[in-house]
C-alpha cells in the first residue's frame, strides 16, 4: 500500500466521520472526529479479540510507512497551517509577552544543551 492510498483512506474516514457527527452527534469538530476514531480504534480491539487478524495487517502497514519522510516532507505544513488557521490574533497580541518570552527561552536552552561543554 502506497502513502498516497493510506493518506486517501485517512481522509476517507475523516470525511465519513465529520458526515455522521454533523448529521447525528452535534458535537464540536475536532471532539466529533476525536470521538469517532476512539470508537473505530475500540473495534479494531474487539475485532483482534474475536479472532481476527487486525494487529499483523496494521503491523504490516505502519512498518511500511517511512515516517520521518511522510511526517516532515508531507503532513508537517498541513498541520502548521491548520494550526495558525485557529489562532486569535487579538488573543496572541494580548499575550504577545508570554509567547516572546517562552519562545526566547526555549531557544536558549536548546542553544546550552546542543551545544557541548565549552572548549578551553
Amino acid at each position: 500500500m502506497d502513502i498516497i492510498d493510506i493518506i486517501a483512506i485517512l481522509i476517507t474516514f475523516s470525511a465519513v466521520f465529520s458526515y455522521f457527527n454533523y448529521q447525528y452527534f452535534h458535537l464540536p469538530r475536532t471532539i466529533g472526529l476525536m470521538l469517532s476514531a476512539l470508537i473505530l480504534a475500540s473495534g479494531l480491539i474487539v475485532a483482534g479479540q474475536l479472532g481476527w487478524d487486525v494487529k499483523n495487517q496494521a503491523l504490516t502497514i505502519a512498518r511500511s510507512i517511512d515516517f520521518n519522510r511522510v511526517l516532515l516532507n508531507g503532513m508537517l505544513g498541513f498541520l502548521l497551517f491548520a494550526g495558525a488557521l485557529n489562532v486569535e490574533l487579538n488573543e496572541l497580541i494580548n499575550q504577545k509577552w508570554l509567547v516572546f518570552s517562552l519562545a526566547n527561552g526555549k531557544n536558549q536552552i536548546n542553544i546550552k544543551t546542543l551545544k557541548g561543554p565549552s572548549k578551553k
